[in-house]
């Protein structure tokens, strides 16, 4: 580990001792966050905490011979901290300490922006955000506790995790979102002009965008509330993205997605859809890759069944998403929650990919601090 590396954990160290301690909480989310001070009051930060060990064991079958692997792995280190500025104003910042494959950490600001709060009808943010591509990326955002299943689906990894990269989960630039009542109902929708994706996929452009041209892009969510609570809605996205370098020239690229989730005491369920179009400008060719996933949690006691499926099916004549390979996957699990700070899951994966069958059993130790 660096100089730099230690000294930054050193201060995130001293941060964690000195800040006020927040209650648990469910919701890893902006307005669960916030603490509730009044308008004359000085900013007083708020400092929660995730972490998550796994141990796993993996069997891979293949033509030429099968193979196996067994051991553990430390999940990130996420440090969530978010303060009230003004009335109607606050600061969200997340940042996460990850493990390096060599034994290293490494540091990485996923999330750190402003907010104005005009109304519950708008709201304006400007920084590092969570894409609303997917209904994913703003709900479970960093904490393993948060999330159902051990791992993010592939479909909605974030762009630099094994596997990942499918769609843009980072976003830099300003964003419009706000609710409306709509009778029993509820509209929540989300515009956003930000930088564009790189090249290489596992990459935000945080400093700056390589061309002229921006990401621009529009989700809602209609939900409704009662003994079965639902949110169903989809969103769009339009990019202008930079050719890997071999390739001359560029892809308009056209991301859409639906969501269907549902919230009840005996069920919770998550599903996505997403396609995705990169035609590119030199030559006229256009590639369409689609990708899934649902995962369904049931019963209302701290032991929880759930089951999950995911699949991706990318065409090899996709220059962007060279070496990403169609998948299937099937997982069942089982969640134990100790209490609301902590929970234990218990996974068997069965996937498909490339001609590869992989056997995984995971367990999984989450929790907030």
């Amino acid at each position: 580990m660096t100089l730099s590396v230690r000294k930054m954990l050193g201060t995130l160290a001293v941060l964690l001792l000195l800040a006020p301690r927040a209650a648990p909480a469910q919701e890893h989310d902006h307005a669960a966050m916030l603490a509730a001070e009044t308008a004359n009051a000085a900013p007083r930060l708020e400092l929660h905490g995730f972490f998550d060990v796994t141990s796993s064991y993996a069997r891979i079958q293949r033509a030429t011979g099968d193979s196996t692997a067994f051991g553990s792995s430390l999940g990130q280190f996420d440090l969530f901290m978010s303060t009230k500025l003004a009335e109607h104003v606050s600061f969200l910042g997340e940042l996460v300490v990850e493990a390096e494959e060599g034994g290293g950490s490494a540091i990485e600001l996923e999330r750190a922006y402003v907010r104005y709060s005009v109304s519950d009808r708008l709201r304006v943010t400007a920084g590092r955000t969570h894409s609303a591509v997917s209904y994913w990326y703003v709900t479970c955002h960093h904490g393993a506790l948060l999330q159902p299943t051990i791992e993010r689906p592939v479909p909605v990894r974030f762009e630099d995790e094994p596997g990942g990269g499918y769609l843009p989960a980072h976003t830099v630039g300003v964003e419009l979102s706000g609710r409306e009542a709509l009778g029993d109902l509820t509209l929540d929708w989300v515009a956003n002009v930000a930088n564009g994706r790189a090249a290489e996929r596992a990459s935000v452009q945080t400093t700056r965008d390589l061309n002229r041209d921006k990401q621009v892009g529009a989700s809602v969510s209609l939900s409704g509330s009662g003994a079965l609570e639902w949110h169903a809605g989809g969103a769009l996205f339009h990019d202008r993205v930079a050719q890997p370098v071999a390739l001359p020239g560029e892809l308009d690229q056209d991301i859409a997605s639906v969501h269907l989730v549902t919230r009840h005491a005996w069920l919770d369920e998550t599903g996505e859809w997403f396609a995705v179009r990169n035609r590119d400008r030199v030559s006229g060719d256009e590639q369409t890759s689609h990708a899934w996933y649902a995962v369904a949690t049931f019963g209302p006691a701290r032991w929880r069944p759930y089951v999950g499926v995911e699949g991706l099916r990318v065409p090899s004549a996709d220059a962007f998403y060279a070496g990403m390979r169609d998948m299937d996957r099937g997982t069942v699990g089982l969640r134990f929650d100790v209490n609301a700070s902590n929970t234990i899951k218990f996974e068997y994966r069965n996937g498909l990919s490339a001609g590869e069958r992989t056997h995984e059993l995971m367990v999984q130790t989450a929790f907030t601090f």
